[in-house]
């Protein structure tokens, strides 16, 4: 397992972790009380199993989505685009956000399901989102 032997030889793993885009580094927040959970890009909680982390080139922070997944644990719920992360490129990705501690790092580690993320938006907020080129007809 990646892990034991990262915990064995910390100087190779810590070089080959740097070189894993989509690990996740944290940073130690003090001023946050354990029951609010960590901070996502808006400076906010997250909330396990409602929040995704998106490119915000493509979903705004803070959008509610629509989550479909299959696979083994697949899931449909609406979520809240509430973070963001290096390796997430593109309009239809998105991570999930699992919680904490070692069953969610189980869960999160070994889902890589398919499936369908919808924005939902106020409809003028969608139409100034469009290219120019099919907002306007003319």
């Amino acid at each position: 397992m990646i892990r034991s032997w990262v915990r064995r030889n910390p100087d190779d793993g810590r070089k080959l972790l740097w070189t894993n885009r989509s690990y996740v580094f944290f940073r130690e927040v003090n001023e946050v009380p354990p029951e609010r959970g960590p901070l996502g890009a808006m400076n906010r909680s997250i909330t396990p199993l409602r929040t995704v982390a998106i490119d915000p080139a493509y979903v705004p922070l803070g959008a509610p989505v629509w989550i479909e997944t299959e696979g083994e644990d697949g899931f449909r719920r609406l979520m809240v685009a509430q973070d963001t992360g290096s390796a997430i490129k593109g309009a239809q990705r998105a991570d999930i956000f699992f919680g904490t501690g070692r069953m969610a790092g189980k869960r999160a580690g070994r889902t890589r399901d398919t499936g369908r993320l919808v924005m939902l938006l106020p409809i003028q907020r969608a139409w100034d989102m469009l290219p120019q080129t099919l907002a306007d007809p003319a």
